[in-house]
């Protein structure tokens, strides 16, 4: 009966795992994106080596001061075994790490003697639609879900304090250093639990190890991209960056229609999450200090409350001083989402493991399992649209960089990665051809306005994209004599057109585009709007025309001016 009780339970554990499992399977491309095109260029750069010393080098060099070793490594060997590079396998690889994170810790649970129905929210905390550029892009994923797998792995293991699993958490430790700038933070708690359980021996070993490849990672780094300067924050804003990005795990943003999450409300449960976890750090401290006996589960917060406490006090979540995953436009929300979210679940697993004799509990675990269940339903099904704008993005993206990229060196790409030539990808890149110039005006976009860093075309009756079909629905085509751009459009919201309570949360027949400035090169485009329907696609171009000057070369004007869209 007891085994028959828990079908509901483990059903219950297993719900978020397979919606975001399913919707990743569903909705990834093997198409690159991002910074999976510097990628591509490194493995090439590999392929020209003709040494191992100078292979290994090339493997171990930063980018934008990150260190990508082991997603360079995955990379590398996803080309061996296929011979050509897989985007959708590379995706659910990365996706597979937030299992593994998942398992770790509910291996972790298993050792706090609990039942498993309080284990419930811990799945529904990391699984989220929220994460969808995450979920879809393959580097990002990699670098996100391995990194922070590597990282628990080590606590995991040294937690166990026995002789062997202190050596083996070495192999993890050493890949997180080598998989992001958030490795080094991973080591120095690791090496403070060992000063804890006094292992002297464990931690000269340690120490030799850090010392190893932080000298090894210094003379083989040659950084392929110079570093961008950090701008300086002041100080009020980085207190509120370290509150917020703690508090994310709560950024209901898009759950519900027309609003946003109050910036005030995260960083309020940011403030709660950081002070709980710095309650129970002192406790351990004293704990430590008196010289009392550690169970698993002290060592296991302690490390990785530090750690993650680390983390959001050095700007890397945020991005605000080492990029979360040392790669250009990555998606850094989504990585500062994953580590409030592991931050919630350890504070969450440790109050109930220490507050385990208190009959109260039981209630305050049924209130945070029931709200953390409905409202994270709530939220991935408010994401289905980001999901779907994503996968779209992905696709027209690189028929961006089929346009702007040389010949030649796309013939050297096709060397390690061989596209998949869709029939949607085919339809599209012939209607979007030189010739689409030069066809007449049928069509007028309803709005255009210019914002800081892009600007936003809105435009009735026009089919959009559904969950089933994310192919369809319009798409933005920039033309002019030297290039042409393609951008993805998604379903009009009400905050995005006119905020009031009184909207639906779609307008059905209703599309808006954004253009980012730092996609367009100079030059002036004209305006069409590419249709794809289930059975067919369509151009209509517009007589309005977008004039793009780089702002480093626009002279000073008044704030008044009006956009130069005609």
């Amino acid at each position: 009966m007891a085994a028959v009780r828990r079908i509901p339970v483990i059903l219950l554990i297993m719900l978020p795992v397979v919606l975001v499992g399913a919707a990743v399977v569903y909705y990834a491309v093997d198409i690159p994106y991002r910074a999976d095109y510097s990628l591509q260029n490194d493995l090439l750069q590999l392929r020209q080596q003709n040494s191992a010393v100078h292979t290994a080098r090339q493997l171990f060099t930063s980018h934008e001061g990150q260190p990508i070793f082991w997603t360079r490594l995955v990379f590398l060997v996803c080309l061996a075994l296929n011979g050509t590079l897989s985007y959708y396998a590379l995706t659910l690889t990365g996706f597979a790490f937030l299992i593994v994170l998942l398992a770790l810790l509910y291996a972790a649970f298993r050792r706090a003697g609990l039942a498993l129905a309080y284990f419930i929210p811990v799945p529904f905390w990391l699984f989220s639609l929220q994460s969808y550029e995450t979920l879809l892009w393959s580097t990002a994923a990699l670098q996100a879900y391995s990194q922070m797998a590597f990282v628990l792995a080590t606590f995991y293991l040294l937690a166990r304090n026995r002789h062997r699993e202190r050596f083996i958490a070495l192999v993890p430790a050493v890949l997180a250093l080598f998989s992001g700038n958030s490795g080094l933070p991973a080591l120095i708690a690791g090496l403070l639990i060992l000063f804890r359980q006094q292992h002297w021996r464990s931690i000269m070993i340690w120490s030799v190890v850090l010392i190893g490849c932080l000298s090894f990672y210094g003379y083989s780094d040659q950084p392929a991209t110079p570093l961008s300067p950090v701008p300086l924050i002041p100080l009020p804003e980085r207190i509120e960056s370290f509150f917020h990005s703690a508090g994310l795990f709560a950024d209901l943003t898009g759950a519900i229609p027309g609003r946003e999450t109050p910036s005030g409300l995260l960083v309020g449960l940011g403030i709660v999450l950081v002070l709980g976890t710095v309650y129970f750090l002192v406790r351990l401290a004293i704990k430590a200090f008196n010289r009392q006996t550690f169970p698993f589960w002290d060592d296991f917060f302690l490390a990785s409350g530090l750690f993650l406490l680390m983390l959001f006090l050095s700007g890397i979540p945020a991005g605000t001083e080492l990029p979360g995953t040392g790669l250009p436009g990555a998606g850094l929300p989504d990585q500062s989402r994953l580590y409030s979210a592991v931050l919630v679940s350890i504070l969450y697993l440790y109050s109930v493991f220490r507050w385990r004799f208190f009959s109260l509990r039981r209630w305050e675990a049924i209130v945070v399992t029931l709200s953390t269940v409905v409202l994270s339903l709530l939220s991935s099904y408010w994401s289905m649209d980001g999901i779907v704008y994503q996968h779209r993005q992905t696709i027209v993206a690189y028929l961006n960089w089929l346009q702007l990229t040389p010949a030649g060196h796309q013939r050297a790409i096709r060397t390690v990665y061989v596209p998949t030539a869709t029939p949607f990808v085919k339809r599209i890149a012939r209607l979007t051809g030189p010739a689409s110039l030069t066809i007449d005006a049928s069509t007028q976009l309803d709005s255009l306005r210019e914002e800081p860093d892009q600007y936003v075309f809105v435009q009735e009756g026009h089919v959009n994209p559904t969950p089933a079909n994310p192919d369809n629905g319009a798409y933005i085509l920039l033309t002019s004599l030297e290039h042409r751009y393609l951008f993805a459009a998604w379903p009009a919201k009400p905050n995005r057109v006119a905020p009031t309570a009184s909207h639906p949360r779609y307008t059905p027949r209703q599309f808006y585009a954004q253009i980012p400035k730092e996609d367009l090169r100079q030059g002036r485009y004209r305006i069409g709007i590419l249709t794809s329907e289930p059975d067919r696609a369509s151009l209509a171009m517009t007589n309005q025309y977008l004039i793009f000057t780089p702002s480093d070369q626009q002279p000073e004007k008044d704030s008044a001016q009006p956009m130069a869209i005609k």
